[in-house]
């Protein structure tokens, strides 16, 4: 006997399917992630800084690659604590995803925010054995005002006066890897273009007062041999940032003889936020951060 349904019971099950829970129809990649909030990673000035961090429920047999996720907001807003769909892609991955805080320059102006992500990554050796991290495989990831942070970490290693006061100095602050979405590579040549306002807010004055300072700040201006390798994702409608800012940092990655790759997303404005470019991302962390 066959059954044969009305057009009407049909829609009826197919809301029903639709309308189950995630677990029924599909694994929801947040349940087999911990996440730990506001853990407290040093002091930015008086301030104490903190880090939410996605991991793993399930202990993982060696020490996982980490992962530093910088958010984006003009250096002056923007939330550690919001948990994006890629945190936890990247944590069912098996790494630790450390999204950090960092001041605002309505509170302080460069270089507090690049001290308190120095800080983080810090923080991250000196406590690996906590978190079951890879001290030796960490990585950075940002967009916007975040990527050029992410930048500055991966080529301002050895810089001292950019570690800052806030803890853990007997550790390094390099990174093995930085994936980059849309960042500010030179300061002093764009920092007076669409956002000159931020730019300003962040060095305490204008780019021309501040021309030191503005260097100091451009990831470009610290390219060495000794720079990890990097993936620029660049929009080329990009209004905000031009994106022949990744093209002169790609450019002087390669005449250092550092690996890089320049991905450009075509029609793309300045918010290309992940998950642009997924997989190659993806292949890019894995191929330098689980060795």
């Amino acid at each position: 006997m066959i059954l044969r349904l009305s057009p009407l019971a049909m829609l009826f099950m197919a809301l029903v399917l639709v309308t189950q829970p995630a677990s029924a129809q599909k694994k929801n990649p947040a349940a087999d992630i911990e996440v730990l909030k506001d853990i407290v990673t040093g002091k930015g000035g008086e301030k104490p800084m903190h880090l939410t961090m996605y991991r793993p429920k399930v202990k993982q047999d060696k020490p996982m690659p980490a992962i530093v996720w910088i958010h984006g907001g003009g250096w002056i807003q923007g939330s550690y604590n919001d948990t994006q769909s890629r945190h936890l892609a990247l944590a069912a991955r098996g790494y630790v995803v450390a999204s950090i805080e960092h001041r605002f320059s309505g509170e302080a102006v460069f270089p507090a925010a690049i001290e308190d992500c120095k800080l983080a990554v810090r923080f991250l050796r000196a406590h690996a054995k906590d978190y079951n991290i890879d001290r030796d495989h960490i990585g950075a990831i940002g967009a916007s005002s975040g990527a050029h942070l992410a930048e500055l970490l991966g080529t301002s290693g050895s810089i001292k006066e950019l570690e800052g006061k806030g803890g853990w100095p007997e550790q390094s602050s390099k990174v093995q890897a930085v994936v980059a979405y849309a960042g500010m590579t030179d300061l002093i040549r764009f920092g007076t273009g669409s956002g000159k306002d931020m730019t300003t807010k962040f060095l305490g004055g204008p780019v021309t007062d501040k021309k030191a300072l503005a260097e100091l700040a451009s990831p470009l201006a610290h390219v060495s041999k000794d720079s990890p390798p990097f993936l620029i994702i660049h929009g080329d409608k990009d209004a905000a940032v031009p994106i022949i800012n990744a093209q002169l940092l790609t450019d002087a990655l390669k005449k250092a003889g550092v690996e890089v790759e320049m991905a450009v997303v075509k029609g793309g404005g300045h918010n290309i936020v992940p998950p642009v470019h997924d997989s190659k991302v993806n292949e890019f962390l894995d191929k330098h951060l689980k060795k």
